[in-house]
């Protein structure tokens, strides 16, 4: 997934709320070679993917218990239903 410069510094600002800095092209190889700088996308996975886990077992409002039966019936029409795991509802 490749950004505009436009873009992704849209994204640093609204999505990681951070402040976007050019870097000069050698620093920016030599973060990236030891895994020290990520992209815009990289860093919103990054966050996704150490973010906590919510529970759905105790959902007693009617929009999140709406949004995650559509969830079950979207995934299950084209198969992503043998992914997902746990008992949902």
């Amino acid at each position: 997934m490749m950004l505009t410069f436009a873009a992704q510094t849209e994204v640093i600002m609204r999505d990681l709320r951070m402040e976007p800095r050019k870097l000069p092209k050698d620093l920016w190889k030599c973060f990236r070679k030891f895994s020290l700088a990520r992209t815009p996308h990289e860093q919103r996975m990054h966050l996704f993917n150490q973010s906590a886990v919510v529970g759905l077992a105790n959902i007693s409002k009617p929009f999140p218990l709406k949004f995650v039966r559509d969830f079950l019936w979207s995934s299950s029409t084209n198969g992503l239903s043998d992914r997902v795991k746990g008992d949902l509802l």
